[in-house]
């Protein structure tokens, strides 16, 4: 939508074909989120086309790799709390 503005356009006489990004780039659905932003850097892209051998498996954007990575720091937060309470010596100990 950003490109039909800029250009004064009419999304209704535009096609994909003028305002969508290309080479395509695309990534298998069997790598790793480091991978898949290493991609992302090396292209400047924030968004990677996600293909099998059946063809297309979804799109996957940077903001769903920080959500990800959020998630994933948040569980591990949980646990090291978890572990931090469990591991407190007795509070007596020092006494």
């Amino acid at each position: 939508m950003r490109r039909v503005a800029a250009k004064g356009s009419s999304v209704k006489s535009t096609f994909v074909r003028n305002i969508m990004s290309s080479p395509i780039i695309a990534v298998n659905p069997e790598e790793t989120l480091e991978d898949a932003l290493k991609t992302m850097a090396t292209n400047k892209v924030k968004r990677l086309v996600v293909v099998d051998e059946d063809g297309l498996v979804g799109i996957i954007s940077i903001t769903d790799i920080a959500k990800a990575l959020a998630e994933k720091a948040g569980r591990f937060s949980s646990l090291f709390n978890v572990f931090l309470r469990q591991s407190s010596p007795p509070k007596d100990i020092y006494a």
